[in-house]
């Protein structure tokens, strides 16, 4: 079962996030960052709860997270109820896979970590029973977006490897139609590698690489979102 909150009302209209636990929802400290300058702080959280499904809890009682109008501390997803959030109205659908039923039973709880083991499970050389170790980035990295809804947005990266994208928890990337995964930042001894398996519409500098080594004054597009990228040594 798979369950996705799609964003009808608000600055992220049209976009859609599958719901997985531990993701937070309000404002810049926010897994989901939802663009709205009344919501401050994260302000609500997808939890499991004690049957494993996936339940919305308010995180700031002050301002109010509401579920089909109804104001809430802890709520069930439910197929199609409305979750309205400041500005921001999602609706939630629910899509039931048996093989992905199955999956998820198995996936360990720390799930970054998980898609960082399968994605580098290759370059790492790693068993498949262990998790990919982070290493510290040299040179660090510095992630400046110039273009799209993130504009102003800067992410500076001290360790990876680190994967950006919109199915990534840990950098997503809020771009229509964009890949679920875009990139990934990889550390080696000879520098930071940039590495895409989309490079038709993930383009770097122009050009449609599918690795590169990072370096000052790169360029980053996705679609309509632009990443310029500075090396800190």
């Amino acid at each position: 079962m798979i369950t996705y909150l799609n964003i009808v009302e608000g600055p992220l209209k049209g976009f859609r996030f599958k719901a997985r636990p531990g993701i937070t929802i309000g404002g810049k400290e926010s897994h989901i960052d939802l663009k709205d300058e009344s919501i401050d702080g994260i302000h609500a959280k997808l939890i499991k709860d004690e049957n494993e499904q996936i339940c919305i809890q308010a995180e700031n009682e002050s301002k109010g997270t509401y579920v089909d109008s109804q104001r809430i501390k802890k709520q069930l997803l439910k197929d199609n109820s409305k979750i309205r959030i400041g500005k921001t109205t999602f609706v939630v659908t629910i899509k039931l896979n048996q093989s992905t039923e199955i999956k998820l039973v198995e996936e360990p709880k720390d799930l970054w970590t998980d898609i960082l083991r399968k994605k580098y499970q290759e370059f790492s050389q790693l068993k498949k029973e262990k998790p990919i170790q982070l290493m510290k980035m040299e040179p660090i990295i510095n992630l400046h977006f110039v273009k799209g809804l993130q504009l102003k947005t800067d992410w500076t990266l001290g360790y990876g490897p680190r994967i950006v994208g919109p199915d990534s928890i840990d950098l997503k990337i809020f771009e229509p139609k964009a890949p679920d995964i875009c990139f990934e930042l990889i550390p080696t001894d000879k520098g930071v590698l940039y590495q895409t398996d989309h490079a038709d519409t993930v383009t770097i500098n122009q050009q449609k690489l599918k690795q590169k080594y990072i370096e000052t004054n790169d360029k980053i597009k996705i679609y309509n979102t632009e990443i310029l990228v500075s090396v800190y040594k």
